[in-house]
């Protein structure tokens, strides 16, 4: 049951949601039953209207610790292959949600700002985030969530906080992410604040 502040702030934006109907009956942690679930309930809401029929869904082979994004340029929704791989059906369907929330979100009120800076877990998306079955909190409990990824490199993004993993990487490369002349498409700032900082793991 919906709280009354929750559902205010929906009818203040005049946005009726419910959650989708997920089945994991035949999930096996595995990247086809996510896929399937993933476009289903992208569907659902097209259908529903509240998101554009542009997006589509891919699964992050690349991720080392975030287990999902939200690109509003490319109206794409991920899902990182770590996350499906080592957790419960429960666990992947929680980001699921996130991440559609924020395509929701994004797609009928635009990006965000308090205080000057992109405020990508606001009222608006907590909102919608509880309002499609989600618990609106900002990240995945590390204590519930396995991550047993194992990269040599992680690269993070300054502007957004993505994360990509590597095995290898030559010394030119290194060079370009260091002076800015390599950078990832990861979200709408400017390419000047999408550098990049590289994590040795071990």
């Amino acid at each position: 049951m919906y709280s009354t502040k929750k559902t205010s702030i929906l009818n203040g934006l005049n946005l009726k949601l419910v959650p989708f109907d997920f089945d994991w009956s035949n999930y096996d942690n595995d990247e086809r039953s996510v896929l399937t679930q993933m476009r289903k309930a992208i569907k659902f809401y097209v259908d529903m209207g509240v998101l554009s029929a542009s997006h589509f869904c891919k699964i992050d082979h690349r991720s080392t610790k975030r287990a999902g994004a939200y690109s509003p340029r490319r109206k794409v929704i991920k899902i990182a292959s770590w996350l499906f791989r080592s957790n419960s059906a429960q666990e992947v369907e929680s980001t699921i949600k996130h991440e559609i929330a924020h395509a929701i979100d994004i797609d009928n009120f635009g990006i965000q700002y308090s205080g000057g800076k992109r405020d990508l877990h606001g009222r608006t998306w907590k909102a919608i985030a509880r309002a499609i079955g989600d618990d609106g909190e900002r990240c995945y409990d590390s204590n519930t969530v396995n991550n047993d990824t194992a990269f040599k490199y992680t690269l993070r993004t300054n502007c957004c906080g993505m994360e990509i993993g590597r095995s290898k990487m030559t010394e030119r490369v290194r060079r370009g992410f260091e002076r800015g002349s390599r950078t990832f498409s990861c979200c709408n700032a400017p390419r000047s604040e999408r550098t990049v900082t590289i994590i040795d793991n071990y």
